[in-house]
């Protein structure tokens, strides 16, 4: 008697574990804005330790994770309908955007946790994942279909382009909570050479 064993589809494995990524990260992010450790939210616990920080952005600026979260939301349900199945776009994204998901995990933990050097390497968890996606999807170099550019393309350059911007900010933080003195140089003219090392990151050519 002979037994068969039936090998489940890698490429189905891929897009149920992204979209349960996706889904995971908005709720633990959803959780540690309403139930924040000790009642204070990320936002609370910026303008609390970092309101001389001069990269600062406003808190009005965070409402990106809307259009941020309802992109990725919408690209988890596109990728993972059967026709996207052996979409070669995104099988070569792999699970890329899984590990981005998981670190921004990591990194609301650590940021609330007050661990902000450690929340640097999280946030570099979420960047450079992002960042060969960006590329291995070639986006804006390749025509794909409408489609695609909106449920895939669009979602991740949205990503990305915040993403970069709270590495900067993010690093920044971490360099104010240890108090380091900027090697004698003033603040302001720092927060002009991160806000031109990431518009350098974000311009098309850098990918």
């Amino acid at each position: 008697m002979k037994l068969t064993t039936q090998r489940t589809d890698p490429d189905l494995v891929r897009q149920v574990t992204i979209l349960a990524a996706i889904i995971g990260s908005i709720v633990i992010n959803t959780i540690s804005n309403f139930f924040p450790p000790d009642g204070v939210d990320m936002a609370t616990l910026s303008d609390r330790l970092f309101s001389s920080v001069q990269i600062l952005p406003a808190n009005y600026a965070f409402a990106i994770w809307a259009p941020i979260y309802l992109g990725l939301v919408a690209l988890g349900i596109y990728q993972v309908q059967p026709a996207q199945r052996h979409n070669p776009s995104l099988q070569r994204g792999g699970y890329l955007l899984v590990f981005a998901c998981i670190a921004q995990c990591a990194w609301i933990y650590l940021f609330l946790a007050r661990l902000f050097p450690l929340s640097v390497v999280a946030m570099l968890g979420i960047l450079l994942p992002l960042i060969v996606l960006y590329q291995r999807l070639q986006i804006g170099q390749n025509h794909v279909s409408p489609a695609e550019r909106w449920f895939i393309q669009i979602p991740i350059s949205i990503y990305l382009g915040w993403i970069t911007v709270a590495t900067v900010v993010n690093a920044s933080l971490a360099l104010y909570s240890t108090d380091w003195d900027g090697w004698g140089i003033a603040p302001a003219i720092w927060a002009v050479i991160m806000i031109i090392v990431g518009t350098a990151i974000n311009s098309p050519d850098t990918f």
